[in-house]
């Protein structure tokens, strides 16, 4: 089958972050919010974000868009932080905080380029990969996305259709990429993967229930209380989310929880029943989850093999999530689909 074009050169994951020093972002900061700050840059895939600490103590995160972020997008992350504020105050997610002229977002000309950017509360807590996985955090991790889902669920906005590469949605466009991966046995898994989506799934699409998701509930973006690993603390990063199937987002979650040894979908069938419980999958949205896991596997391996090699000055924290991936595709390649079908019908006790 024929597939979509490659990311474009103007897309942001063919566009390098924004160069600033921390001195710049305390400039920007006090120009554009009257607070003086120190700051300290995090790395990032592709745009600028920093942990800034205020001289009364606050703490925040400021994040410069790459200069190839429509700005309605942002606008769009912004606003969607707003709702679930509004909808759920007590859902962890970071608050955006306004300029001093009343704005959500500040403009910042960076070698004669033009970037978005703004503030957003600081959330406490260490993040699920440094922690040990146990069966209530798993719980805990479902439940968390589950009210996520439920917030989200009212919330429209124009730019929620973008086009973004980390979308299962656009998963053909990764066809002309998986040339890039590393391996003949770990490449051929991958492109069956792709195709099986494009040719049984893809065309079903429409028929699914879909709403703004966040897209990328992974566990550098899920923070826990380091009194309680099994406590949620802060849900991160809503740079991909997106409007897109729900299952999409379910699988996106599942996709990083794959135990080190013993039944590979055990660990998503502990997420995947907290998840129905608040909020009730359908029996056809549980029917091709695998599949959908298997997709965001072979996305995980190809994007970040791909833009490792196109910038491997950045390679260690883009493939950060690759060994994982890999090893969950060679895992589940084993596994049949009416096995897990079955795994995750007995999970949601249907």
């Amino acid at each position: 089958m024929s597939a979509f074009p490659a990311p474009s050169e103007t897309s942001a994951f063919n566009t390098k972050a924004p160069q600033v020093s921390p001195a710049e972002i305390e400039r920007i900061i006090h120009d554009g919010y009257g607070i003086n700050t120190s700051a300290t840059l995090f790395t990032s895939e592709r745009d600028v974000t920093a942990h800034v600490t205020g001289k009364d103590g606050r703490e925040y995160i400021f994040k410069i868009a790459n200069v190839s972020e429509d700005p309605v997008v942002i606008e769009f992350q912004n606003q969607a932080l707003f709702h679930i504020e509004s909808v759920n105050p007590s859902l962890p997610v970071p608050k955006v905080v306004t300029s001093s002229a009343g704005s959500m977002e500040i403009y910042v000309d960076l070698s004669k380029e033009r970037h978005v950017a703004r503030l957003l509360s600081y959330l406490h807590g260490i993040p699920v990969y440094k922690t040990a996985s146990t069966r209530a955090q798993r719980q805990q991790l479902g439940a968390m996305l589950a009210r996520l889902t439920l917030a989200l669920k009212d919330f429209t906005h124009p730019a929620s259709s973008h086009k973004i590469l980390w979308d299962l949605k656009h998963t053909a466009r990764l066809q002309p990429l998986t040339c890039h991966i590393a391996g003949d046995a770990k490449r051929a898994i991958v492109e069956r993967v792709i195709e099986h989506f494009c040719e049984t799934i893809k065309p079903r699409e429409d028929l699914f229930r879909h709403q703004v998701v966040h897209n990328d509930f992974n566990p550098h973006n899920v923070l826990l209380n380091p009194s309680n690993h099994d406590e949620v603390s802060g849900v991160l990063d809503f740079g991909d989310i997106v409007a897109a199937p729900i299952i999409y987002d379910v699988a996106v979650a599942c996709s990083y929880l794959m135990p080190p040894s013993g039944p590979p979908l055990a660990y998503a069938a502990d997420f995947l029943s907290a998840y129905h419980k608040i909020f009730p999958l359908l029996s056809e949205e549980i029917d091709i989850l695998f599949d959908l896991i298997n997709t965001r596997n072979a996305m995980t391996v190809t994007i970040t093999e791909w833009r490792a090699q196109r910038y491997p000055e950045n390679s260690e924290y883009i493939l950060r999530n690759n060994p994982r991936a890999s090893l969950a595709i060679e895992r589940l390649s084993l596994v049949s689909r009416n096995e897990a079908r079955t795994t995750f019908q007995k999970a949601c006790e249907i």
